[in-house]
């Protein structure tokens, strides 16, 4: 029988590779799409959200190790 032992550093590692991948789709959605303006601004609004999440996870995990 395994034991699986709780890795916080671990959970953070996984959670900055999940945002990453939000803050990549919003990027392209951004650059590739034809949004009218409105849309263009709650597309950055999100964006800017997604990656103020990152950098927290990446100090978060500076602080683990």
């Amino acid at each position: 029988m395994a034991a699986y032992i709780y890795d916080k550093c671990d959970y953070i590692e996984y959670q900055i590779g999940l945002v990453g991948q939000q803050v990549a789709a919003a990027q392209a959605a951004l650059n590739g799409g034809e949004l009218n303006p409105q849309q263009r601004a709650a597309g950055e609004k999100a964006l800017i959200g997604v990656r103020t999440q990152l950098a927290n996870l990446e100090k978060s995990l500076q602080f683990c190790r």
